[in-house]
Formats: C-alpha cells, sequence, structure tokens
C-alpha cells in the first residue's frame, strides 16, 4: 500500500490504536461517530435486540432501514450519545458519508441526516439518489475485491462532496478489505488484492485534493482486526435449546453474542453461564455487574459488563466471546478462534482482533511521527472536534489526540514520555478457568488490549503479542 505508507511517513501513525469492543463493524461505526463507548451510545452489536420492534428475536444492523426502525421505536434515541452530526449541525455545518459497506455502518456515522449519506445500497435522504446515480452513473455490481463499489463512494466524495457541498467533514467507509477477508483469509491474494485496490483508491482521494488546491486534514482508520476461523465451534441457540433452556422463541433471546433471559431469569442465568463455562470453545463470559463500578459480574467467575465499556440499559443478562490461540493461518498471520462459517472474522477481544490502525496527515497533524501513547476509535470523534475549533461534548468518552497534532500536546500530556508502559491486569478464577483482562493506561484513559480464559493453569499467567 504505497500510497497509505507515504501518508503514514509524512504524517503520523499510532503503533497501539484499539478498537472498541466488541470489536464489530456497526459497533465500532457508533463509536467512531460519537466518541462513546456502547456504554453510552446504546449501540451494543452487529445483532441487537429491541423488542418493540421485534418480540422475538434479534435486528441485523447490516441494513439502515433496520436502524431507522429502532430509532423510531426509541423516540429518536438510537444512539443515546450526541455524534458527529448533531454537533456541527449545531455549528451550522454538514457532514457527508459515503460508502461501499453496509448501508447500517454508513447511517450511523450519520444517523440524523445532516448533509447526506451516499451508499452503493442507498441514500439518505432518499431524495437525493436520482441526482447521484445522474452524476455518478449507475452502482457497479459488487466484486472479489470490491474494488469498483469502492471507486464509486470515492466519485462521490469527489464529485458531490468536494464540488458541490464542500461539508466540514466527509466520511468515507470502505467495505475492502474486511470483506475479502472474511471470505477468502488474512493474507489470501484476493485479501491482499483488495488492500491494493484500497490503497489505489487513497491515491485517487490524495489526488484530488491536490488537483483543486486543498489542503485537508486526513485520518485513515480500521474499525477493528481480523483473526482466523477454525470452523470447531458451535452455535449458541443449538446449544442452549439442547440443554433445555431455551424453550421458546422469546424465553431466551441471543443476539450475536449477547443473551437475554427474559423468563425466571435468577434461576436460569447461573444455569446458562455454567453450560458456556463448560465448552472448550467459549472464552471470557460477562455478566452485569453484581454492584455499580464492579469489575466482576453477578455470576460467580464472570466478568463485569463494565470492563468492555458495555454496561447500558439496553444491554443483555450475558455476554460471552469465543476462545483464541496463537496459532497461525496457512499464509502465517497468528491469531485463530473456533469460529465457523467464514475464512476469517472479529469480534471478540484477542489483540489480532482488538488491535487496529490509525495514520493521520495533513496541515493540522505532525510530520514524520510514530505515536507509541495508546490511542482508540473512541478518540476520533474528539480530536476531529478539536480541529473543528469546537469543543468535545460531554457525552464523548475519548480523549483529544493532541500528541499527534503540530506543536505536541499541551501539559500535562506534555510531561509524558514517548512511549508507556503503564497497564493494568484484572482476573477472576471459578473452579478451573481463570479469566485475565489486560489494559493500556493512560492518566484516566483505559484501553482493553485483549481477555484471554486459561483453563486448567494449562496456559501461561501472561500474553505477550508481538
Amino acid at each position: 500500500m504505497p500510497n497509505l505508507y507515504q501518508l503514514g511517513k509524512k504524517g503520523v501513525f499510532a503503533e497501539r490504536h484499539h478498537s472498541a469492543f466488541p470489536t464489530l463493524t456497526r459497533v465500532n461505526s457508533a463509536v467512531i461517530a460519537t466518541g462513546a463507548y456502547p456504554e453510552k451510545n446504546g449501540l451494543l452489536g452487529n445483532q441487537i435486540y429491541f423488542p418493540k420492534v421485534n418480540p422475538s428475536g434479534s435486528i441485523s444492523t447490516w441494513d439502515a432501514k433496520n436502524l431507522i426502525k429502532v430509532d423510531d421505536a426509541e423516540q429518536g434515541k438510537l444512539l443515546t450519545a450526541t455524534s458527529l452530526g448533531e454537533l456541527l449541525a449545531a455549528h451550522g455545518e454538514q457532514l457527508l458519508v459515503c460508502g461501499s459497506g453496509s448501508s447500517g455502518a454508513v447511517f450511523l456515522q450519520n444517523h440524523k441526516l445532516n448533509g447526506a449519506v451516499i451508499n452503493v445500497h442507498a441514500c439518505y435522504p432518499a431524495s437525493i439518489r436520482e441526482e447521484t446515480l445522474k452524476a455518478l452513473g449507475p452502482v457497479p455490481k459488487e466484486g472479489s475485491p470490491n474494488a469498483a463499489q469502492a471507486a464509486w463512494a470515492v466519485d462521490a466524495y469527489l464529485k458531490i462532496g468536494l464540488d458541490k457541498m464542500r461539508p466540514a467533514l466527509s466520511v468515507l467507509w470502505l467495505n475492502e478489505p474486511d470483506q475479502s477477508a472474511h471470505r477468502f483469509g488474512i493474507g489470501a491474494p484476493e485479501t491482499v488484492a483488495a488492500l491494493k485496490a484500497v490503497d489505489h483508491e487513497i491515491g485517487r482521494i490524495l489526488e484530488g485534493h491536490a488537483e483543486r488546491g486543498l489542503k485537508v486534514n486526513i485520518m485513515v482508520i480500521s474499525d477493528h482486526g481480523f483473526i482466523t476461523y477454525a470452523g470447531g465451534a458451535k452455535k449458541l441457540v443449538p446449544l442452549l435449546e439442547q440443554a433445555g433452556l431455551k424453550t421458546t422463541v422469546n424465553n431466551i433471546v441471543v443476539a450475536g453474542e449477547a443473551i437475554y433471559i427474559n423468563e425466571n431469569k435468577e434461576k436460569k442465568l447461573p444455569k446458562v453461564v455454567e453450560l458456556l463455562r463448560a465448552q472448550p470453545w467459549i472464552g471470557a463470559i460477562y455478566t452485569r455487574p453484581r454492584e455499580k463500578g464492579a469489575n466482576l459480574g453477578t455470576v460467580p467467575g464472570t466478568f463485569s459488563t463494565n470492563i468492555i465499556r458495555w454496561n447500558h440499559r439496553r444491554a443483555a443478562d450475558i455476554f460471552v466471546e469465543t476462545d483464541w490461540n496463537e496459532e497461525p493461518n496457512k499464509f502465517g498471520f497468528k491469531g485463530t478462534n473456533p469460529l465457523a462459517g467464514e475464512a476469517a472474522g472479529h469480534g471478540s477481544s484477542s489483540p489480532y482482533e482488538v488491535h487496529a490502525t490509525l495514520l493521520a496527515s495533513g496541515p493540522s497533524f505532525a510530520h514524520g511521527l510514530r505515536d507509541r501513547l495508546p490511542t482508540g476509535n473512541v478518540d476520533i470523534a474528539p480530536t476531529i472536534v478539536h480541529l473543528l475549533g469546537y469543543r468535545p461534548v460531554a457525552t464523548m468518552q475519548g480523549r483529544i489526540l493532541y500528541e499527534l497534532l503540530q506543536g505536541g500536546p499541551p501539559a500535562p500530556l506534555s510531561a509524558l514520555p514517548t512511549s508507556t508502559k503503564e497497564h493494568k491486569e484484572i482476573a477472576v478464577s471459578y473452579q478451573s478457568v481463570t479469566l485475565r483482562a489486560y489494559f493500556d493506561v493512560l492518566g484516566k484513559y483505559t484501553y482493553l488490549n485483549y481477555v484471554k480464559a486459561e483453563r486448567n493453569g494449562s496456559l501461561p499467567d501472561k500474553f505477550a503479542p508481538e
């Protein structure tokens, strides 16, 4: 990726960037849009549960239409934290979002529709669809890699965003290399081709700015990392049904890795946890905090949803993730878990999924800097707000990434070393299983690194990813 490499070399590269947990696309879309974790913004998974919309099961956030239904049911509170789009609207500025991925991921970036959302699957407001197709031509068919649709989304930014709208902020959400990595695996030739295609589009964006004589601040972010799937895990719903715990459509509802117990909760909750704990493919298990602010969950041997920043009023009774190990895939990339259905994926708390990408370049950013301080997707919105000359709103939980900017950080950040080994560890044991969670710490800001389940003392006390 020569264009991306040069962008990072000229600007800044954050070496310790973190996805938000769960390491899922729409979760991180909401985190990037709001600068708030799921515990505050209320978007808890790719699959979500809203009984008012679907009392008997989960709702996919892939389709923006489903998110609009939830927003209507929640009286306009799809997200319970202020978004960048809302903040820009309050200052009389517009936001443009263009994308080649799911309509849901793109819609979450601008769910109040300040400005426009242009996506290969849908446009919002709908009235701009005809004008968009006239300017850009028909949406190309999806490919592998999905290069043509990515180019269409970039055209939308260049031809409509720069030449017509001139918004204060634009977001381009491209679904590669995510799509190819899911289908073919990390390091597969098709995934490498997807990386090259994205890099080509980055080059087109830079050329578009130069041709128009624009000086633009650019941040390149990934919503998550990836891990290889080995294909040995079972499905949660059949597991609960076979154990006689899920007996009706909605007495227990599973939404992705979240489990809602709607009947006889006091009795069934510990039984479900014990069933999950007995499965060798299950990793960490999280339940509601046993008391306010607690790191331990209500069921012995579980972590609290506090430590994954997931303890929203909409949160499930249980969140469960699959175990993982360091085994490399056939292309030599480390990180494997036992899930099935795709070549690779994400969602859990392995370092391979938590580690994400952040590069930035432009007139406001430092030159030739490699930042060794921990950063996260939750920090993107506060930093953008600062660059636009505004103040972060109260619901934003991330920090302004002062160390990436021209002139460096003000005190007290200026007193911090260029690298930090500050961390903390939380552990909980029950019978033969110990759960350990590791975090990067920078002052009052804490970033989840990974969580590991150790069984029968057979695993090392520490895991140190390269």
